[in-house]
């Protein structure tokens, strides 16, 4: 048996026992079983070459043992691929196809060619130390040998880039050990199998690709001896579950000081290894932290369960984490150090601030509408004895001197009703219940009107200043309820600075997009229009901003203050569907920004003008008065007869229509109530334009919910007036009822 025989022999026996070994070490590992097919290839290889290396074999024996060789040596470059790529971690690239047809595909297509048609290997020749094979001057020979090129320089790509990237001691060992020993294999091997022979035509060599394997495999016998490479042990798996665990993980000495901080633990924190190697820690914490009892009592050995805690970053941020920290003993009982385990809980805590917003939210709109529902249940009844009282004074009122000191009295008499009706009006317009009469509103024309009487309303220790966008877009609104929203908020503005300051009024436009209307509290993605009203008085804390906008609520001496003007600008900017920001600290000023909706910049859109009468009496024209409350009816009908309207009174829809007939019709105009006895105040409308279709309609309710039907008075067109009315009010709603007809002019909105 010659020498070269022997070397063969030990080779596949090598082969044969280490592919048996790295198997049975760990069976169940997708590594160990690669791995063993692996080196299989080799000991197949092997089996055919030391064969081959004797003259005694015929030329067909030795035909049938190179087709063994390129069996194993085929199949080998086939996995390759798949071992390296499990051994790197990056089995991900196992299930794309480009990888089967690397592995599986093109070795069983070499073997095809091979063997039916001799395309790569063209013959066996005999030489000094045996057979030897001779490979074809084909493409598909180039073909091969560039496939067995890529799968050798893809190994050792995987394996450089996995020790260039991974954090673990025993894995950067391991690949450096494999990587070595497969380099040198593979000069040799190319050598001997492919240089000489095919390349420079040199056979006196023999072809010893499979001996030189062994330097390979020596190199996975010494990482298994020497760093338990194929198999599991605690340390190994230790090492991969801290370097692989999203959590982050803090080993501490008896000390505190940090002696390991695993690459989540980096990543999170933003710390190198070096900056917290050896360091105390404090490091991570934050002042006010460092003397936490609970840290205290985990320092002396107390083991710590999701305690929540602040991390300190590289960079300063708060990092909120979920703590459990578990102290760790010698063999001897003491204490070795402590290992903490901190979870990133940023996402979690900002859910949970997210959700306890949108509950104050909720429970502030459940405050406002159990608010509203009290207001509007007694709205009716109260803004009826209201217009009673309202009327009967108006009625007095006209029958005596304005120098009669009676009149004096009527007076405040009449001004404690309006002030009464006016709180009535606070209450529904906070709670969202008081009618509207939107029509396009140009905000910095409401302004300009405005600033003059806030120069006389705040003083002249206060300056006022206007920065108004020139090109505003117009808002669908009604125009008295936002002058009411620009004069809560100056006032608001003047009390919160005693010793003066500046008020500063902004508008401008506004596109806010998915993104942008998340980072604003109630906001939502649209065209807007917002107006600020920022002062630099001794502004908020933050639990004052809280119970701002809630009725009643006042930081106001006693008797200074009601408590429902913030609340009434809630109201207001909720009922024009938009929205409040404010931000404030103390000694730093507050501003208020509401949110409007927008609506489109029509050429047809123009403010509502103003009607030029003369005088609020009637000339002579004659009203149908339909109001089922006797103590509203009567007084309503004298106030319009004493100012030259002739009226018909009517308790009922029926006793409406009978009039109305028995008179002939011929009415100027009809003043119904929106709820009658016998069906509702429209339907009554409806049955009298129908007698006589010219008929201007005024509805009037002293109900503030649905009852008063306001937007299907909207929608037919009608006029309305809200009870209680004074008698200038009625007297004006009238005469512009009757010459125009309309009292709004539609917008189309964005």
């Amino acid at each position: 048996m010659s020498f070269l025989t022997l070397v063969n022999v030990f080779s596949f026996l090598a082969h044969t026992f280490l592919a048996i070994f790295v198997l049975v070490k760990n069976p169940k590992a997708s590594l160990n079983r690669v791995g063993a097919a692996l080196i299989g290839c080799f000991a197949i290889w092997s089996f055919g070459a030391m064969f081959m290396c004797n003259h005694y074999i015929p030329k067909k024996i030795a035909w049938l043992l190179l087709d063994v060789i390129f069996f194993g040596s085929v199949w080998f470059m086939g996995l390759t691929f798949r071992f390296y790529l499990i051994f790197t971690e990056r089995k991900k690239l196992l299930e794309k196809k480009t990888f089967w047809m690397l592995s599986l595909c093109f070795p069983m297509f070499f073997i095809y060619l091979q063997w039916r048609q001799r395309a790569i290997i063209a013959d066996v020749i005999e030489v000094s130390y045996g057979w030897t094979l001779l490979w074809a001057r084909s493409s598909w020979t180039y073909i091969y040998e560039f496939y067995y090129f890529l799968s050798i320089t893809v190994a050792l790509y995987l394996l450089v880039d996995f020790l260039r990237k991974t954090k673990s001691p025993i894995k950067r060992k391991h690949t450096l050990v494999v990587m070595t020993a497969k380099s040198i294999a593979f000069i040799s091997g190319t050598t001997t199998d492919i240089l000489l022979p095919h390349l420079l035509n040199i056979h006196s060599v023999p072809v010893m690709g499979n001996v030189f394997v062994l330097i390979w495999i020596a190199g996975l016998v010494y990482a298994i001896v020497k760093y338990k490479l194929f198999t599991v042990n605690l340390a190994t798996a230790a090492e991969n579950i801290i370097s692989t665990m999203t959590d982050c993980l803090i080993l501490l000495d008896p000390q505190g000081r940090v002696q390991r901080a695993n690459e989540a633990c980096r990543q999170m924190l933003g710390y190198s290894e070096h900056q917290l190697k050896g360091k105390p820690l404090n490091i991570l914490l934050f002042p006010e932290q460092a003397e936490n009892t609970y840290l205290g009592e985990m320092m002396s050995g107390k083991n710590l369960s999701n305690f929540y805690l602040t991390l300190r970053a590289e960079d300063g941020k708060q990092v909120p984490v979920s703590l459990s920290t578990a102290v760790l003993f010698d063999e001897e009982g003491g204490r070795a150090g402590t290992v903490w385990i901190a979870r990133d809980i940023t996402e979690r805590k900002q859910a949970e601030e997210e959700k306890a917003k949108i509950q104050a939210q909720l429970l502030q709109s459940q405050k406002m509408e159990a608010i509203g529902l009290l207001a509007g249940g007694v709205a009716h009844d109260f803004n009826n004895l209201l217009t009673t009282i309202q009327g009967y004074i108006s009625l007095a009122l006209m029958n005596i001197p304005d120098t009669d000191p009676i009149a004096r009295d009527l007076n405040q008499a009449r001004q404690a009703a309006g002030r009464a009706a006016n709180l009535t009006r606070q209450l529904l317009l906070f709670s969202r219940k008081q009618p509207m009469e939107p029509a396009p509103v140009d905000l910095n024309y409401l302004i300009d009107n405005l600033v003059k009487m806030l120069h006389r309303l705040l003083g002249e220790d206060i300056t006022i200043t206007t920065e108004l966008e020139p090109d505003l877009w117009l808002i669908w609104a009604d125009e008295g309820t936002i002058e009411q929203v620009i004069m809560n908020l100056a006032v608001n503005a003047r009390d919160a600075m005693p010793k003066g300051g500046k008020l500063t009024i902004s508008t401008g436009n506004v596109t806010l997009d998915e993104e942008a209307a998340r980072c604003l509290s109630e906001a939502r993605p649209g065209k807007f229009v917002f107006l600020r009203i920022a002062d630099t008085g001794y502004g908020m804390d933050k639990k004052t901003m809280e119970r701002i906008f809630e009725p009643f609520f006042t930081t106001k001496e006693i008797g200074k203050g009601t408590g429902l003007g913030l609340s009434v600008v809630y109201g207001i900017v909720k009922q024009h569907d938009g929205w409040i920001n404010v931000s404030s600290s103390p000694g730093k000023g507050s501003v208020f920004t509401v949110y409007l909706p927008a609506m489109s910049l029509l050429a047809e859109c123009k403010r509502r003008e103003e009607i030029s009468l003369q005088s609020l009496k009637g000339r002579n024209e004659r009203i149908l008065m339909v109001e089922d409350e006797y103590a509203v009816r009567i007084p309503t009908v004298r106030m319009l007869i004493e100012n030259n309207y002739r009226v018909s009174g009517a308790s009922s829809g029926q006793e409406a229509l009978e009039t109305f007939s028995l008179e002939g019709g011929g009415f100027d105009l009809a003043l119904i109530d929106v709820v009658l006895p016998d069906q509702t105040g429209l339907e009554l409308a409806e049955q009298l334009l129908i007698r006589q279709p010219e008929l201007k309609i005024l509805m009037t309710s002293g109900y503030t919910d649905h009852k008063s039907q306001w937007p299907a008075i909207q929608k037919r067109g009608f006029g309305f007036i809200q009870k209680p009315y004074a008698l200038d009010d009625l007297l004006f709603k009238v005469r512009q009822i009757l010459e125009t007809g309309k009292v709004k002019e539609r917008g189309k909105p964005f």
